[in-house]
């Protein structure tokens, strides 16, 4: 019997045969598992997870061609291995990842991450977002960099119709370009995003940038983002060049930078989020839970109710990469909206909105 952690380890085994049939015992349940194989084109098939409760032991047996590495997952992570599995199950679309379970704090260690899902030309089904449950149960992943510069980054790229809930993302630093946050650049259609607490950040792109999400659509609840006294975090947009001159530098969020409600069955909701201890700074259109809402459906205008903001700065600073004077529209709530939404019971204290302007 080989014993693994599942996911958190790749199992080498011969290397390229025509064809195969492999069978394992393994300890622990696998019943619900599946099998992937690491290299690329065919997947195994005649996948088959036999679990004996009496001996805690599994029987693996699938068939496969032309593999040198393959993992067994069952939707537990446990190691920084394990996490970077998913992603490259999900960015190839080796795999439909159902669910993600968290079994233990992960420590990332700062070396560069690839973030879960991202985008692709097929921009109706998205084949390579991640659409499942990712469920943290409560524990830390600490020390995420990503210093790429590309569009589309956090610890999840994109993600589609997902559920991501219940865990601490610590000691962050993200360095993007559009749709930029510390847990997703990227959301579409009705994602969750609830119970996620970011600590410690530097979320910096040149647009679409917030503290848990860049861009967008579904629901935020109950996520916090937070620095200390002595040590603010940063959610940060920089203009770009283009041409001969700048652009963008903004729809900025300390929570969610941008929104945009294109359903027409669902209302968008940023509920119960915390914001302290931060300097949110853009160009334009900045504030301190969203950057900017885009409305197109009065009917499901977005929610916006029972969000805090206390000691932080919001900024409109128009002397970086400067093309020109436009409404700063910074404000300590939603800096900017084209359309209409809800707000309720939303509050403020220890919080400064400044303009910064370039002087000929």
């Amino acid at each position: 019997g080989t014993k693994a952690s599942i996911l958190d380890m790749k199992l080498a085994k011969n290397t390229n045969f025509e064809s195969a049939s492999i069978v394992m015992s393994m300890s622990g349940d696998l019943s619900k598992g599946t099998v992937v194989s690491l290299s690329g084109g065919a997947q195994p098939t005649d996948i088959s997870m036999h679990y004996d409760s009496a001996s805690n032991m599994s029987v693996v047996s699938f068939m496969t061609s032309h593999f040198s590495e393959f993992l067994i997952y069952d939707g537990h992570v446990s190691t920084p291995q394990g996490l970077r599995n998913i992603a490259q199950m999900v960015n190839t679309d080796m795999a439909d990842i159902p669910y993600v379970i968290l079994d233990k704090d992960i420590d990332l260690n700062n070396q560069e991450w690839t973030p879960i899902g991202k985008d692709s030309a097929d921009s109706t089904n998205k084949p390579y977002a991640f659409n499942g449950t990712f469920d943290g149960k409560g524990f830390r992943i600490m020390n995420m960099t990503i210093s790429t510069g590309n569009n589309q980054v956090g610890l999840f790229g994109v993600v589609e119709n997902a559920v991501i809930s219940d865990f601490t993302l610590m000691n962050v630093n993200v360095l993007g370009g559009s749709k930029v946050g510390a847990v997703v650049g990227e959301s579409y259609l009705k994602t969750q995003i609830t119970d996620v607490d970011v600590k410690n950040c530097t979320v910096v792109g040149n647009h679409f940038v917030g503290g848990i999400v860049g861009y967008m659509q579904g629901a935020v609840n109950e996520c916090t983002v937070t620095g200390t006294s002595d040590a603010h975090s940063t959610i940060k947009a920089i203009p770009v060049t283009s041409g001969t001159t700048y652009i963008d530098g903004d729809k900025v969020g300390g929570i969610v930078g941008y929104v945009q409600n294109h359903q027409t069955d669902m209302t968008y909701t940023v509920s119960a989020c915390e914001l302290g201890y931060t300097d949110v700074i853009a160009y334009r259109d900045v504030g301190g839970i969203i950057g900017c809402i885009v409305e197109t459906d009065p009917e499901y205008a977005t929610m916006v109710n029972g969000n805090v903001v206390y000691d932080v700065n919001i900024t409109a600073d128009q002397t970086v990469n400067p093309y020109g004077y436009v409404t700063p529209n910074a404000n300590k709530i939603v800096g900017r909206l084209s359309g209409e939404y809800t707000a309720r019971n939303n509050m403020f204290s220890q919080t400064m909105t400044m303009v910064r302007v370039a002087v000929d």
